[in-house]
C-alpha cells in the first residue's frame, strides 16, 4: 500500500468536510443520518440481552456527532464517546421537531476529533470497562454528493 502525502490527505479531508457542511441543513440528509443502520439495533439488543454498559465507543461517528449508538442504543449506555477525524459540525435544519431530535442525540455524545490510527490499543482501557464499538465509512468517501 502506498502512502498518501499529508497535502493530499488534507485536501481530501477539506473536501469531505465541505460536503458534510453543505448538507448540514438538509432535512432529508439529517433524517437519513439519524435513521441509518437502525436495523442493527435489534441485532445488537438480541446479542447483549438485558445488559447495560458503562460506555460505548463509536469510531467514525461522523462530523454531525450522531452516529449509531446515540440514536439507537443510548438507553443501554451510561456514556457515549464518539471519535472522528473531522471537526464536529453544526447541524441546523428548519424543522423545529427534527432540530430538537438532533440536539437530543448530539447531547448524548462526548465528541473527540481524532484519527482512529492514533487511538491507544484497547488493552490500555480498564478491564472493567465494557465497550461497544463500531467503525463506519463515511457515506461521502470518494464521491461527490449533492444535497
Amino acid at each position: 500500500m502506498s502512502e498518501i502525502s499529508s497535502n493530499r490527505f488534507t485536501e481530501a479531508q477539506d473536501a469531505e468536510v465541505s460536503r458534510w457542511r453543505d448538507c448540514a441543513s438538509n432535512r432529508d440528509v439529517v433524517r437519513h443520518e439519524i435513521a441509518e443502520h437502525a436495523d442493527i439495533g435489534n441485532h445488537l439488543r438480541r446479542a447483549v440481552g438485558d445488559r447495560t454498559f458503562e460506555r460505548g465507543l463509536e469510531v467514525g461517528i461522523g462530523p454531525y456527532s450522531m452516529g449509531f449508538l446515540a440514536p439507537h442504543f443510548h438507553d443501554r449506555l451510561k456514556a457515549i464517546d464518539g471519535i472522528d477525524p473531522l471537526p464536529r459540525l453544526d447541524v441546523r435544519v428548519d424543522d423545529a421537531e427534527l432540530q430538537a431530535q438532533v440536539e437530543a442525540i448530539r447531547g448524548r455524545v462526548h465528541y473527540t476529533r481524532r484519527c482512529r490510527t492514533n487511538l491507544p490499543p484497547m488493552t490500555s482501557f480498564p478491564a472493567s470497562t465494557s465497550w461497544i464499538t463500531r467503525s463506519r465509512r463515511t457515506r461521502f468517501s470518494g464521491r461527490s454528493t449533492a444535497c
